[in-house]
């Protein structure tokens, strides 16, 4: 939260790709303000009814109720019943298995289809430019880069995103865009194009 309120500013528009339930939608939405604007992307039938009613108070957020990733169409989804935190992609996605443990729980991941589209599509549709990307999306950090490449190569958005899986192919899309990683050892990369040294700077100086 700290790092968001140091990258965004009042006036931004910020796309959250992977919402949950807006607890962070709503942070967002008070830093940027009423001349900002929050898109959310969210495609979990099993969090969006809470996403829609913790944001509605706030009109300069606007739901999309669709995954992003690298292609446009509708696609597998699997959904947890724990607590909608590691609704993922990925059947198999780790977290689920490593948090149904840690809650001695026998739920199981169920498969529902929902939408999915790119993120240069999108873009291109509403002609937004972000000023900043936050990707918190259970293991498909890849696929939603693969279809951002016309973002990260035209607007240059600083990016906040959590890394849980397919670490070197994230780390190879950032190379080949020319953007810095801060600090690959935490969980959580704040990736900045190269010529933005000033925000590395204000990163660094935390």
């Amino acid at each position: 939260m700290k790092t968001l309120a140091e990258l965004a500013k009042p006036g931004d528009t910020v796309v959250e790709l992977g919402g949950h339930i807006g607890y962070l939608s709503v942070h967002l939405a008070k830093i940027v303000g009423d001349d900002g604007t929050v898109i959310v992307f969210e495609p979990g039938p099993n969090n969006l009814p809470y996403l829609r009613t913790n944001t509605e108070r706030f009109p300069n957020i606007t739901i999309v109720e669709a995954a992003c990733g690298d292609l446009d169409g509708p696609v597998e989804f699997w959904i947890e019943g724990l607590s909608g935190q590691n609704n993922s992609l990925d059947k198999n996605y780790k977290n689920f298995e490593q948090n149904r443990e840690n809650a001695f729980s026998d739920a199981l991941m169920e498969s529902v289809r929902v939408e999915m589209m790119q993120l240069d599509t999108f873009l291109e549709k509403t002609g937004l430019r972000p000023a900043l990307l936050k990707i918190d999306v259970e293991g498909a950090e890849h696929r939603v880069l693969l279809g951002s490449s016309r973002c990260l190569a035209n607007i240059r958005p600083l990016i906040v995103v959590e890394v849980t899986e397919n670490f070197d192919d994230v780390a190879r899309i950032f190379n080949e865009n020319d953007y810095a990683i801060h600090d690959r050892s935490r969980p959580e990369w704040v990736c900045i194009p190269a010529e933005r040294v000033e925000a590395s700077q204000q990163i660094s100086e935390r």
